[in-house]
């Protein structure tokens, strides 16, 4: 998935240049612009919002499998993600944290059984989970190589999506502070690699289907297939 960025030196000449950047691990995404022009960008979104987000162009572009997987990725990192908000709020920090995840960070389902015990013990009700039937159709499309139909993925990423929103309403109601600070935690971290580097700080949000630090207060909860519609629009305008 690419990510279009906006020249800060063209910017200050009054030009307005648009660059797309391939989506790498790193929080720190480095380029040179059209016209030669060297940016460092700190993108601010979570890897969640990121693996959603591509698999939503990846329906756009008709690969169902790979929106299959992106999804489902989504839903593991946000497992992560909500894991990590729990931690913080029994005050139990990264170090913590990074050993722990260290011992299920190889087994999916190890860290689904964490995150549902852990979920269930701090909200005091279990979090939503898919059926069965779901979990073979997952398993056959990543596992088994199958090639799902449109409508397959479409009712597969909604749900997927429904789960995220779930979570996320459930942590914003009571933990919307953490997540605040963990957001400029890693923030104020990029900030220090920035002066290492010696040059100057420019931090991108993308927007995408969850937005979640765009408005961490409120929650506008989406509907995929409108959304999908208004981004093709766009794309192909």
């Amino acid at each position: 998935m690419k990510i279009k960025f906006t020249c800060r030196e063209c910017f200050l000449e009054g030009v307005a240049t648009y660059d797309s950047v391939q989506v790498i691990n790193d929080d720190l995404h480095s380029y040179t612009c059209s016209k030669g022009h060297k940016n460092v960008y700190f993108l601010k979104n979570e890897k969640f919002e990121l693996l959603m987000e591509s698999a939503v162009y990846a329906i756009i572009d008709g690969y169902y499998r790979e929106a299959v997987s992106s999804m489902t990725s989504s839903y593991e990192r946000l497992q992560e993600f909500a894991l990590k908000i729990l931690f913080r709020k029994n005050g139990l920090y990264d170090e913590i944290f990074n050993k722990a995840w260290k011992e299920v960070s190889q087994q999916s389902e190890r860290q689904l059984g964490a995150f549902i015990f852990l979920y269930t013990l701090e909200y005091k009700k279990t979090p939503d989970s898919l059926t069965n039937n779901e979990r073979r159709f997952r398993n056959d499309v990543i596992h088994k190589g199958e090639f799902p139909s449109y409508a397959n993925t479409i009712e597969y990423c909604k749900r997927i999506t429904d789960l995220t929103y779930s979570v996320l309403e459930t942590i914003r109601s009571s933990d919307e502070q953490i997540i605040y600070n963990l957001s400029e935690e890693k923030q104020q971290s990029m900030l220090k690699r920035f002066e290492e580097m010696k040059i100057r700080p420019f931090t991108h949000l993308e927007r995408t289907f969850i937005n979640l630090h765009h408005h961490i207060s409120s929650f506008e909860k989406k509907d995929l297939e409108i959304y999908i519609e208004e981004i093709m629009k766009k794309k192909y305008a």
